[in-house]
């Protein structure tokens, strides 16, 4: 989270925006979590498991997606986001129109 929240900030001017979603803790653990690490992008709670069970069709976390302006998922990855992979794959995608 630390590394989304550093691209989210140096990229947000541009039009990049992080989403995240949580599910199944409770959510003064998100609270406290949100507070930790100073996240300032949104975070929303899916108690029921409908954005991981009937959206993104995942069991597996956590997990990543990049939708681009037009709604489509261009990119996907389970597991820690690291700031060269973000660097390689997303920013280009920032910058499309």
């Amino acid at each position: 989270m630390p590394v989304l929240q550093e691209y989210y900030i140096q990229h947000r001017d541009e039009g990049f925006i992080v989403i995240a979603v949580e599910d199944g803790d409770p959510t003064s653990d998100i609270i406290s979590f949100v507070n930790e690490y100073g996240l300032t992008f949104p975070v929303w709670l899916d108690p029921t498991y409908q954005a991981t069970d009937d959206v993104f069709k995942t069991k597996n976390l956590p997990s990543s997606y990049v939708i681009d302006r037009a709604g489509r998922v261009r990119l996907a990855w389970v597991g820690a986001i690291n700031s060269a992979n973000l660097d390689k794959y997303v920013t280009s995608l920032i910058k499309e129109q």
